[in-house]
């Protein structure tokens, strides 16, 4: 999670993958609480390929994720082989990356091909930085 430190609200996100192809697409949903906790709102938002997102940045109008060029290989998991962490391939064969601009409230989500590139963690724009 994140708080926002111009509204002083709470902002967090859940990751779900497609079922039966992980690989296709993953629901993203935010969440942004009040400074007491309560919700604000709940918004699901659809995005193309495997939902590997440990962090986000946020901006005034935005939450953003990092999209690597991976896959999943669901069968070694379900099997009990793997771990979920094992599961997870680096794959040229996407050949890019992507950036995933998730608006804070409603409205939709924009996915921008970028180089292939990993991010594990992101660091939150200075408050003045808008997009």
């Amino acid at each position: 999670y994140k708080i926002d430190p111009k509204t002083n609200r709470v902002c967090s996100f859940a990751i779900d993958p497609y079922i039966p192809n992980p690989n296709a697409q993953h629901t993203v949903t935010i969440m942004e609480h009040n400074a007491d906790l309560s919700l604000k709102y709940l918004e699901p938002h659809v995005l193309p390929g495997f939902g590997l997102a440990h962090d986000t940045a946020i901006t005034d109008s935005y939450f953003v994720f990092a999209g690597p060029p991976v896959t999943f290989n669901v069968v070694p998991f379900i099997l009990g082989l793997k771990g979920v962490a094992q599961c997870i391939s680096w794959d040229d064969s996407i050949g890019k990356g992507r950036m995933h601009l998730v608006p804070r409230g409603s409205g939709e989500a924009i996915s921008i091909d970028t180089p292939p590139a990993g991010s594990y963690r992101h660091l939150t724009p200075p408050t003045n930085y808008s997009v």
